[in-house]
């Protein structure tokens, strides 16, 4: 057999276009009108319906059974009813068989079959002594939904033109145990046919990404390589569970393309001095109950300001939500910057750090503070607005004050050009939210009246 580019073995398309289609779930999912709790790619249920799990939050699942070709083929009445290895089931019985398994542990089981195929349009003769005529499945499946609306039982259904093609129909329906039950099968069974190709759903998942999140298709197209990466777990055996929730979907978006170069974890030097202990107590009591939104930690250098906000920083149950340290030790070969001041002081790292780390304070709740998923995504000004927005509401649902700690500013004061860092974007802090506190550390403000 001679094969072409689109129909050669091993290509890979059948199995891009069924997870393809689970990235359109998902990506319904993402709008709270569909009602979705989870989606499931290879789920834990029967043969047939375990390709695409919608599960919604009434109960239901939509259970989608995905038959894709390469080739311009249709979809028949035998592909439905028949297999070719005596020890297989028909797709159809296969559905039946396990619609009836998993019936009774949802509300409603929805089964579907989706297809980029078409329906045949040409009956045929099947072979054998008893040879009869199978019906082409376009107008079957017509006929055939015809007859379920107005029938009250299973035994009302009749096709006097193909009474054996209907025989073989049912016959595949054995596995349900009762007739109501496969009048009900035969009314949830969806049979959706000339669906768009691979690369149509591609650009429909591109194009709701887009619209769902306001952002270009260009912005769009990383989002769904993101989305794409996430199916190495959603569909392998790595995986803890077969759900997909809201918040894994917005986990995996939000994998920023930015990635800090500077640590800001650093741990307090021992031993700590027994005296400064209390003034930590005294600290943490401000931050937490105090009026004042800016608390500046000063000192001449080498007084254990950065040693004091560390010790803050590394407590257990710590009230220092983020903390950005603004030093880098001294690197003679940086000749444009005075030795002691990088590129840390720069407002674009500031602030990508601060959402980088809002990030993964809020792992878990990202949809639920519609975190916005990528930093490229917003502007400057838009980062810092959302920030604030964000850290405010999560303070108020927690009931606990958002402290952020930031060290070091005076070697941002010495940078030179100070609209350039990260100082001339620090709010003041009468618009800075009551539940979100400011902790600054630096040497006196007398040297530095660029401080503002």
């Amino acid at each position: 057999m001679n094969y072409t580019e689109k129909t050669k073995p091993g290509m890979g398309d059948p199995y891009w276009y069924e997870w393809s289609v689970g990235e359109q779930q998902i990506i319904n999912m993402l709008n709270e009108d569909n009602n979705i709790e989870f989606v499931e790619l290879q789920a834990n249920v029967g043969l047939g319906l375990d390709d695409v799990v919608v599960t919604y939050s009434d109960g239901r699942v939509l259970c989608i059974q995905v038959k894709h070709t390469r080739a311009d083929d249709t979809l028949t009445f035998a592909d439905l009813v028949y297999s070719e290895k005596k020890t297989s089931k028909s797709l159809l019985a296969e559905l039946a068989d396990s619609w009836q398994e998993e019936s009774s542990k949802y509300t409603e089981v929805i089964p579907q079959i989706f297809t980029n195929r078409r329906k045949g349009k040409v009956s045929s003769s099947t072979k054998g002594d008893d040879k009869f005529v199978r019906p082409a499945l376009d107008e079957f499946w017509t006929k055939l939904n015809e007859k379920i609306k107005s029938a009250k039982k299973f035994e009302d259904i009749v096709f006097e033109d193909h009474p054996k093609a209907w025989n073989e129909w049912k016959t595949q329906l054995s596995g349900i145990q009762s007739d109501d039950d496969k009048l009900k099968f035969l009314r949830l069974l969806q049979l959706e046919t000339e669906q768009k190709d691979l690369q149509e759903i591609e650009n429909e998942v591109l194009n709701h990404l887009s619209t769902g999140f306001g952002i270009t298709l260009d912005d769009a197209d990383k989002l769904l390589g993101k989305l794409d990466h996430a199916l190495r777990k959603w569909t392998t055996s790595v995986r803890n569970t077969s759900r997909i929730y809201v918040e894994d979907v917005y986990e995996a978006l939000s994998i920023d393309d930015y990635i800090s170069p500077y640590n800001h974890e650093l741990v307090p030097a021992e031993p700590f001095f027994d005296s400064r202990k209390d003034f930590v107590e005294e600290i943490e009591t401000e931050l937490l109950y105090g009026n004042e939104k800016v608390f500046f930690l000063s000192g001449i250098p080498g007084t254990g300001k950065t040693n004091i906000v560390s010790k803050l920083c590394n407590k257990r149950a710590s009230i220092i939500k983020i903390r950005y340290y603004a030093y880098e030790p001294i690197q003679p070969d940086k000749e444009y910057l005075p030795m002691d001041v990088s590129d840390r002081v720069k407002k674009e790292h500031f602030w990508n750090e601060m959402f980088s780390q809002l990030k993964q304070c809020l792992k878990g709740s990202l949809h639920k503070y519609n975190v916005p998923l990528q930093n490229c995504f917003m502007s400057l000004e838009e980062m810092k607005t959302r920030f604030f927005e964000i850290a405010s509401a999560y303070a108020r649902d927690t009931g606990c004050t958002f402290v952020v700690a930031i060290d070091g500013i005076d070697h941002a004061a010495r940078a030179g050009i100070v609209s350039e860092t990260f100082l001339a974007t620090l709010p003041s802090p009468e618009y800075i939210p009551d539940n979100i506190k400011l902790l600054i550390s630096g040497q006196p403000q007398e040297a530095y009246p660029n401080y503002g």
